[in-house]
């Protein structure tokens, strides 16, 4: 029962042979390689972002070591290294030391914060300096002192008689001071 096939049958057949071929190779070979370069392009492009990224922290680093190079060479003293947490009562007897000299002082204490592995512990302030040179030294003291921290809302006045006797009489002072402590991971 075999017959011939027709010179259009043939065709037909040769045809629908060439378009199974067709949409093998579009389904098997194209679409697949189509879409790799696609996640390829996409990967170079995030490759590049993180390339400039890295540069320019490279950059920043360098210009840093430079700047830290430079203050070495200056003879300015190294940066005051990040205490521990919890340093609170090293904290504490500092600030007493420091506040020895004012005639009289009152703290206030915010929560500690934290954001990523650094805390920061806020200390209001508010004292009076016997004069303002006493004034001036215990915010070098503050400054200067072992643990790091940034000195913020800062206001004074005349505490005396005379309130506008700012040289030789009281100075009512009041600040913020926020230490920062390192977290242990």
């Amino acid at each position: 029962m075999s017959r011939a096939f027709t010179q259009r049958e043939k065709v037909l057949l040769t045809v629908l042979a060439l378009l199974l071929l067709a949409t093998a190779y579009y389904r098997l070979v194209y679409q697949p390689v189509e879409t790799e370069l696609t996640a390829i392009a996409a990967g170079r492009v995030e490759l590049e972002s993180q390339l400039q990224v890295e540069q320019t922290r490279r950059t920043v680093l360098t210009r840093m070591r430079q700047s830290l190079a430079e203050l070495e060479q200056a003879g300015a003293s190294a940066p005051t290294p990040l205490a521990v947490y919890d340093n609170a009562q090293n904290v504490l007897f500092e600030l007493a030391d420091v506040l020895s000299a004012a005639a009289e002082y009152d703290l206030s204490f915010s929560p500690v914060t934290t954001e990523g592995n650094l805390a920061r512990r806020v200390i209001g302030l508010t004292f009076v300096a016997p004069d303002y040179d006493s004034l001036h030294g215990i915010m070098e003291r503050l400054y200067g002192g072992p643990y790091r921290c940034q000195i913020g809302d800062f206001t004074f006045s005349a505490a005396g008689q005379s309130r506008a006797d700012l040289i030789g009489g009281p100075v009512r002072a009041s600040l913020t001071v926020t230490y920062y402590e390192l977290l242990e991971q």
